[in-house]
């Protein structure tokens, strides 16, 4: 379960999902983008223009 205002890094933390999370969340990596279904996509919000920024380097980076 997860709440409104959940970051992906505390979803996965708290589920125990294997997601490296190496910056502790402060926005200075990569290593907890995830891919989304395009249908919840459509439901979250435009990511910043510093979430794009790292987004930028993340490993096999899609639309979504």
């Amino acid at each position: 379960m997860a709440n409104e205002g959940d970051s992906i890094m505390d979803i996965t933390q708290a589920h125990n999902i294997d997601l490296e999370c190496a910056c502790e969340g402060s926005l200075a990596c990569s290593t907890c983008h995830v891919i989304v279904e395009p249908k919840y996509y459509k439901k979250l919000e435009e990511p910043s223009d510093e979430e794009n920024d790292m987004l930028d380097l993340a490993f096999g980076l899609t639309e979504t």
